[in-house]
């Protein structure tokens, strides 16, 4: 059913840390026992079903994982025991909050989602989680340099304005120890010399967009402002990065997700002024939330992922919007890309000519692209990139329900939709209103097998299953 879409959203976001008078973190004595799973709810979504055990690999309730059926129904949760009974709590808040637990114990748990007429989903992956103390502050609060006054007052660490990454690093690293949370940065301004470094089971979330803003102020241009490498559960929230960029071949980045990275989420958060807004490569069950990308060489580039949702995301005034290369089983919905110089959105798995990106020959394959609107793009140059194009090994794409348009500039791109040649296997282009979305046609197949649905509203305003 949906249980593909429910991996690639669900994740463990851990609240059971804090700090202590002297910045340390606290030890109180043990209370209710708890852990916090956000989610997005889907559509057709009635309710979530927790099942959560001490074992490591245990069996849910009703579920037999022989054959992947639901062969029984789960038990009541009033008689949840871990062992034989697993189902311990059904959810529709947001986010799940597990309580009644018992704190700094190690948990095993699995999702299942039930739609409105019943029907389970086969359940998620196991994920561990170890239960934080209900009483014990969840944050750990540092306040910026031009902070004020009263934020300082009741931060936990306040930054000098040089090197604040630091500070920053030693308190994810202190939450992490004590089994993940948050750090919470106050409005101001905090300067960087080298990168933030997230770990596992950790979030970082400022005061807002434009309100808490990470400024890369170092000359060494490698640096990203945050880096995720080989960890899960993660989340940034509610902040601008912003990379100072100054020339053009500057390599600079505002959050750089890498490693195998899993479960992580990217919203709230403005990138600007580097050569990636946002960087993702070799992860996946990735999403970014709506996000701000602007005045990027590359507003998002994403290479060699699985399950990335890109949702209400507005890309504008950078060279390419959102570039992605090698992906499958991913989505991108909702989202507004215009005004760019280049393309505005662009799927490909050819050989990309950027240093230090390999080309893993890899297809991308079966991604969504749905409800977005794409406008006047192609700024740099008249009639030579496109407001959306799919090129070299890029199949099974769903293409649908996007507003296109070439926008009154001076500079307008060649085409609203382009499959750009023949290893583009099999694709579906459908409802889509392409009026006026090209300087030369409004959709252009130079595809494999490519079906157009029940249709598209074409360049010239005609509903047609035959592009032009």
């Amino acid at each position: 059913m949906k249980n593909l879409f429910l991996i690639a959203l669900v994740f463990v976001i851990l609240l059971g840390c804090g700090c202590s008078g002297d910045h340390s973190v606290g030890t109180p004595a043990p209370q209710e026992g708890w852990f916090e799973v956000p989610y997005e709810k889907p559509l057709d979504f009635k309710q979530f079903e927790v099942y959560i055990s001490t074992t490591q690999g245990f069996s849910v309730t009703g579920y037999d994982s022989e054959t992947q059926q639901w062969t029984g129904e789960p038990n009541n949760p009033a008689d949840w025991d871990g062992v034989t009974n697993t189902l311990h709590t059904i959810s529709t808040s947001e986010p799940i909050q597990i309580t009644n637990l018992t704190p700094g114990t190690t948990y095993y748990y699995r999702v299942c989602q039930v739609d409105k007429t019943n029907q389970r989903s086969i359940p998620s992956q196991e994920f561990t989680a170890i239960a934080g103390d209900s009483q014990r502050s969840s944050a750990v609060v540092i306040a910026a340099a031009d902070a004020s006054p009263r934020s300082k007052a009741g931060a936990d660490y306040v930054c000098s304005g040089t090197d604040d990454q630091i500070i920053i690093n030693q308190a994810i690293n202190a939450v992490a120890a004590s089994g993940g949370g948050k750090v919470v940065l106050t409005e101001g301004s905090f300067y960087v010399t080298d990168q933030i470094t997230l770990l596992s089971n950790t979030q970082l979330c400022g005061a807002g967009i434009d309100i808490t803003i990470l400024r890369l102020a170092t000359i060494n241009t490698g640096v990203p402002i945050i880096r995720c490498n080989n960890i899960t559960a993660f989340r940034v929230s509610n902040l601008t990065l912003d990379g100072q960029r100054q020339l053009y071949n500057d390599w600079r980045t505002g959050i750089d997700i890498r490693g195998e990275s899993t479960f992580g989420r990217v919203e709230l958060v403005r990138s600007t002024r580097s050569r990636y807004g946002v960087h993702i490569d070799n992860s996946k069950n990735i999403t970014v939330d709506r996000c701000i990308l602007d005045d990027n060489i590359y507003g998002l580039w994403s290479s060699t992922v699985v399950s990335c949702t890109v949702n209400d995301t507005k890309a504008f005034n950078n060279d390419y919007g959102m570039f992605l290369s090698i992906t499958a089983n991913s989505t991108l919905r909702e989202n507004i890309v215009y005004e760019n110089r280049k393309d505005g959105i662009t799927f490909s798995s050819a050989t990309i000519s950027i240093p230090s990106i390999p080309n893993l020959g890899r297809p991308s394959a079966s991604v969504e692209i749905s409800n977005n609107y794409i406008y006047s793009n192609g700024l740099l140059t008249h009639n030579l990139y496109s407001n959306l194009i799919i090129t070299a090994d890029c199949d099974y794409f769903v293409i649908k329900n996007n507003v296109i348009r070439r926008g009154d500039g001076t500079n307008q791109p060649k085409y609203g939709i382009r499959i750009d040649t023949a290893s583009c296997n099999d694709n579906i282009v459908t409802n889509n209103d392409c009026l006026q979305s090209g300087a030369t046609a409004g959709i252009s197949d130079a595809g494999t097998g490519t079906s157009f649905g029940a249709g598209n509203r074409n360049n010239n305003g005609t509903w047609s299953t035959t592009p032009n």
